[in-house]
């Protein structure tokens, strides 16, 4: 499993490079596919690890063994896709391996920064070994879980209803991070759910 996050951890560089390439030479085709490469690694990852959690609690019970990992990994893989979003922003359109420029980039480099290191702060606090927080961390879970999928659905209601994705202006390409962002925060958020709903039988 950890050789499999150090895979998907490397490819975070190898697309942000392929996005840049596409992004200097205004191929929105190349920025597409470099985000592709990447989100579907990560998701393909969370459905296969997932499914190795599930396997191991075939009673259903509510046991934080298998519960906390489980989680700590989840969140650790959400995080990354915020950190591949934000670092992608951030080598658009605040480098100068690219000719872009938009005002915003760096704003939303930096919220998206915020939300990987809140994620990993949550995986991180998972780890202790106080039961009062560890069962707070845990009643947050869903809560937390379910506002991650609709901070993505949302993202995608507005790209779609502003009509960005078809409009080539400044931010087209911070359009593509927002699209697959957003799509990939929204997904892991419904394996996250699935699995702990599986998990604990509610």
């Amino acid at each position: 499993m950890e050789r499999l996050i150090g895979f998907v951890l490397a490819l975070v560089p190898l697309s942000v490079a392929g996005m840049a390439y596409g992004g200097r030479e205004h191929r929105l085709s190349v920025v597409i596919l470099s985000a592709t490469l990447f989100c579907s690694c990560l998701i393909g990852l969370a459905i296969a690890t997932n499914a190795k959690f599930v396997a191991t609690n075939t009673d259903g019970s509510p046991d934080s063994s298998t519960a906390v990992p489980f989680l700590r990994h989840n969140t650790r893989l959400l995080a990354v896709a915020y950190a591949w979003g934000g670092f992608a922003m951030q080598v658009l359109y605040t480098t100068p391996l690219t000719t872009l420029k938009w005002q915003h980039g760096w704003q939303y480099a930096a919220i998206m920064a915020l939300m990987a290191a809140g994620a990993l702060l949550y995986a991180r606090m998972l780890e202790h070994e106080r039961p009062i927080l560890k069962r707070m961390l845990l009643a947050a879970a869903v809560p937390l879980t379910i506002g991650h999928a609709f901070l993505g659905a949302g993202g995608l209601v507005y790209l779609a209803a502003s009509g960005k994705l078809l409009i080539r202006g400044s931010d087209w390409a911070a359009n593509q991070v927002f699209l697959f962002g957003a799509l990939t925060v929204m997904i892991l958020a419904a394996i996250t759910l699935r699995t702990h709903a599986r998990l604990t039988r509610g």
